[in-house]
């Protein structure tokens, strides 16, 4: 049929059956095919929307302990979560109170001046972000050029 790029990694393919495919078949990149998939399903489809939570409904009667063993076997994980989930109630607080937190504008050495910005790895959320980050959450690493 032609050879593509795939979409996640970049890497050439032959597309054999499907003139549409964007994807090449490693793992890594099917499974960000998928979940592409299933965030556009849970956004456009009531249907599935609907199936998605009976299902998890069901799961959770099926299991009622499962993340309260879960938090107690990783506390590592819960204490990042609870720490992330105070980050987003604040940030939603601020937005809510109508307090602008951050400027619109800034020079170059704005971040710099208050110690504000370091060279590390960050989670970047967009903007829409009053809901749970998910999987349009992103992982960036910043490093600083002074």
């Amino acid at each position: 049929m032609g050879k593509k790029n795939c979409k996640k990694c970049g890497a050439v393919f032959i597309s054999k059956r499907n003139p549409n495919q964007s994807y090449c078949n490693k793992v890594s990149c099917q499974n960000a095919r998928k979940n592409s998939w299933r965030m556009y399903k849970r956004l456009e489809d009531s249907d599935y929307q609907e199936n998605h939570r009976i299902s998890n409904n069901k799961w959770r009667k099926r299991k009622p302990s499962y993340w309260r063993e879960y938090r107690e076997a990783h506390p590592d994980y819960t204490e990042l979560n609870r720490k992330q989930c105070r980050r987003r109630k604040q940030q939603k607080r601020l937005l809510s109170s109508g307090v602008e937190t951050v400027s619109q504008f800034a020079k170059s050495d704005a971040l710099l001046d208050k110690n504000i910005l370091k060279s590390g790895t960050y989670s970047l959320i967009p903007v829409h972000a009053h809901q749970f980050a998910k999987s349009d959450a992103l992982t960036v690493k910043i490093s600083l050029i002074t």
